[in-house]
């Protein structure tokens, strides 16, 4: 499980992955918070991952929902197209 988690990659929407991810840390047992947020933010898409690190969110929780977020906004700039 750990080298899955420090190589897992979002391949739908930052809910797949984010549920993926907690599943993969689960099983890895006790890492320091650092480390799951430098996994977490380099198996984000790119242009999702561009965004999130400038809010430098502090904690795992704080990192998923603004992943979340920036999904969402991505998303309506797209239907405005």
């Amino acid at each position: 499980p750990f080298e899955e988690l420090a190589t897992l990659k979002q391949s739908g929407t930052v809910e797949e992955f984010v549920e993926a991810f907690e599943l993969l840390s689960s099983q890895v047992g006790r890492l320091p918070e650092d480390q799951y947020l430098g996994y977490f933010m380099s198996g984000l898409k790119p242009q999702i991952r561009r965004r999130v690190r400038t809010l430098n969110p502090q904690n795992r929780m704080q990192m998923m929902r603004i992943a979340k977020d920036v999904e969402e906004e991505l998303n309506e700039g797209d239907d405005e197209g």
